[in-house]
């Protein structure tokens, strides 16, 4: 199987579980796909006969597209061991991409849980990797949607990157497959 921009690479065992979650994408929130950072927040209190009031508030916290390194707190997902919203095994770039609107559910690992996923990376950075230590400093490219270099005046995300992926299925910033392009394995 090729590598696909946000696989969980770690099939998690069940102390693993509580590593990753599936939360709802918040109302008035861009559509989110695997593998890019979200802001995970507790659901507001919302009174019953609003229109943003989701159907339940079990189902887990509300996710946003982050907008700054600051603020990130995870990373979405798939999983294709588990039973949640994206399950990826051979994808071909003629499917749709694995999308998720407002109040449908989705799956994100947040930083520090020490999981490996596949993010998608400036083609530069990428090829720039070789023989570098797995803790350089890199942050998210929140225009193109991808890991690149971190200058002298960005903030640094807390992420690992272990591996260069080859030949890798990537998402561009439009929601569309993209053939060519970066990706790398990261650890959460």
């Amino acid at each position: 199987m090729r590598p696909v921009q946000g696989l969980l690479l770690d099939p998690p065992t069940i102390p693993d579980m509580r590593a990753f979650a599936a939360g709802i994408v918040a109302p008035n929130t861009t559509t989110l796909w695997p593998g890019l950072p979200i802001v995970e927040t507790d659901p507001p209190s919302i009174p019953l006969g609003n229109p943003q009031r989701l159907p339940s508030p079990d189902l887990g916290n509300w996710l946003t597209l982050a907008t700054s390194v600051s603020s990130i707190t995870g990373f979405t997902i798939t999983a294709p061991e588990s039973s949640g919203a994206w399950l990826i095994d051979e994808i071909d770039y003629r499917d749709p991409v694995p999308i998720a609107q407002q109040s449908c559910g989705i799956q994100y690992a947040r930083l520090g849980c020490g999981l490996r996923i596949i993010v998608a990376a400036d083609p530069s950075f990428a090829q720039s990797l070789s023989g570098v230590a797995v803790n350089t400093p890199v942050t998210w490219d929140f225009t193109n949607q991808r890991l690149t270099f971190c200058g002298i005046f960005s903030t640094a995300l807390p992420v690992l990157v272990l591996e260069v992926m080859t030949q890798p299925r990537i998402i561009n910033a439009s929601g569309c497959w993209s053939e060519g392009g970066a990706a790398v394995a990261i650890r959460l």
